[in-house]
């Protein structure tokens, strides 16, 4: 089975890695070909650079960029190249669970009459969060 988890990027280059490092770690079913695709939509900052540091990593990780602002523009990209039985997507300040790709694999086999599943997720919210965000639903 080939997972290919899509994220588009855009100015995050630290949480970028972040994100890819807890990918990493995430633990792989034995049978399954994980690759990442990773969509850099017109960053200025070291997107690039960032993604560059895992290129020697097992795990295969295609670069795309896309010029064009949206990240619609940039899913639409990145789904030109999947090829994959179950394609994951995520964003770029997540750390995912290390049992993440197990249990989305998990899924798929016992459900193969669906097509879309969902879980948990945990946000890298910055330092300071702005005053219009409430991420404690005290307002």
């Amino acid at each position: 089975m080939k997972v290919e988890i899509i994220i588009c990027t855009y100015n995050r280059a630290e949480r970028l890695r972040v994100t890819i490092r807890s990918i990493l770690s995430a633990e792989v079913p034995v049978g399954v070909d994980l690759n990442i695709i990773i969509v850099n939509n017109n960053s200025a900052d070291s997107t690039e650079d960032v993604i560059r540091e895992f290129a020697s990593h097992s795990l295969q990780i295609k670069y795309l960029f896309v010029e064009k602002q949206g990240k619609s523009y940039a899913l639409n990209t990145a789904l030109k190249y999947v090829s994959g039985n179950l394609i994951a997507f995520t964003d770029d300040d997540i750390f995912v669970d290390k049992n993440w790709v197990t249990q989305m694999v998990s899924a798929f086999e016992r459900y193969p009459g669906y097509n879309c599943f969902g879980g948990k997720v945990l946000a890298m919210y910055p330092e300071n969060m702005p005053k219009w965000l409430d991420i404690n639903g005290s307002m």
